[in-house]
């Protein structure tokens, strides 16, 4: 026998051109004045948010929020990760091509950039993910560029933030520390400072990386000499997605 807690005022039925309907497991909470529609499954434990409109299968556990029906399940890891683009290329690529091998189920990816959208972008708003377009300190000022910052850390709760923003992770890492106290991880990715001006701030840069970072990682031990400097303690991802190196002391 299923047993469910209902509030009033939801509805769960069938759709249009569905022939089945929903299928609730046991101990499922739901809100007033959700939807459950189609033939979806809603796992054991589930609880749907007041308001949600639920039209795909919900796991054991999980909670359903009314915004754009979200499901945010229980201990999953949340990690914000800190990109330059996220287009088809370069970091955003190597970044994506690991989270293609992991189950959405446990480990959520949400995305802040400075690039503009593209058509992929939809897909991972689709499986669960957040992606925040942020304004640069260049073009809006570091005032607007910390606020967006807050917002985000304000509206939502993550267990690690992964920045890859190239020469400034250091800096990145700095400013989330204003706002986030969990697990910071500072990810080296390049060997050139693409801004001139910023050469002369490197020391300053690989500074606030070392100590606002809870671990540095890089692609190669190039890069991770370049961005963390001398005395760092880093691990060195392999591109094979499989391999991490021991820690390098340089």
């Amino acid at each position: 026998r299923q047993r469910q807690m209902c509030i009033r005022d939801r509805t769960i039925g069938g759709r249009a051109g569905k022939t089945t309907v929903p299928m609730i497991g046991n101990n499922v909470l739901i809100g007033a004045n959700a939807l459950i529609l189609g033939p979806v499954t809603i796992g054991d434990g589930a609880k749907i948010g007041a308001g949600a409109i639920v039209v795909k299968d919900v796991p054991p556990h999980a909670t359903v929020i009314p915004e754009a029906s979200r499901i945010i399940i229980e201990n999953m890891i949340k990690i914000l990760q800190i990109v330059p683009t996220l287009g088809y290329g370069g970091v955003a690529q190597f970044l994506l091509n690991y989270y293609k091998q992991m189950d959405k189920n446990e480990i959520r990816f949400d995305f802040i950039t400075h690039g503009s959208v593209e058509a992929f972008h939809q897909e991972l708003i689709d499986g669960g993910s957040q992606i925040f377009y942020f304004k640069s300190i260049g073009k809006e000022g570091l005032k607007y560029y910390l606020k967006q910052l807050k917002d985000v850390f304000e509206n939502n709760t993550y267990d690690i933030v992964h920045t890859h923003d190239g020469h400034l992770v250091g800096l990145t890492a700095f400013f989330c520390r204003r706002y986030f106290k969990g697990k910071i991880i500072c990810h080296a990715h390049t060997t050139l400072c693409v801004n001139p001006k910023h050469r002369y701030f490197m020391p300053v840069f690989r500074w606030l990386a070392r100590h606002n970072s809870d671990k540095l990682l890089g692609c190669g031990v190039l890069a991770c000499r370049y961005i963390f400097g001398k005395g760092s303690q880093f691990k060195v991802i392999h591109l094979s997605l499989i391999h991490i190196s021991e820690p390098t002391r340089h």
